[in-house]
C-alpha cells in the first residue's frame, strides 16, 4: 500500500507504510549512548520528553530505516518506525 506524503517543503514523494508502527523500546543506562552512536542526529542532545529523527545507515551511509525518536526517560527511548522496507527496518 503506497501513501503520499508532502514535506515541509511542499515536495510530494511516496513512502510505503506499515499497518502499524514499528516501536522499538531501547532501555538501560547505556540507551542513550548506543543510539547517539546507532543513528544520525544527536540524540545526546535531547531532554527527556523530546523527540528528534534519526536514521539508522549502512557503513556505505545508506538509509535503512527512519525513526522518530523520543526520549521518554533518562535511561529509555522509543524509536517509531512508520515506513519503509520491513526487513530494513528489522536489521537495522
Amino acid at each position: 500500500v503506497a501513501k503520499e506524503d508532502s514535506i515541509q517543503l511542499g515536495i510530494s514523494m511516496w513512502s510505503y507504510w506499515f499497518p502499524e508502527p514499528v516501536v522499538l523500546n531501547v532501555y538501560g543506562k547505556d540507551a542513550v549512548r548506543y543510539t547517539h552512536n546507532r543513528l544520525s542526529g544527536d540524540i545526546r542532545a535531547l531532554a527527556v520528553g523530546g523527540a528528534t529523527v534519526g536514521a539508522a545507515l549502512t557503513p556505505q551511509g545508506r538509509v535503512q530505516a527512519l525513526f522518530s525518536v523520543f526520549l521518554v526517560a533518562a535511561d529509555r527511548l522509543f524509536l517509531v518506525a512508520d515506513g519503509g522496507d520491513a526487513e530494513s527496518v528489522r536489521q537495522a
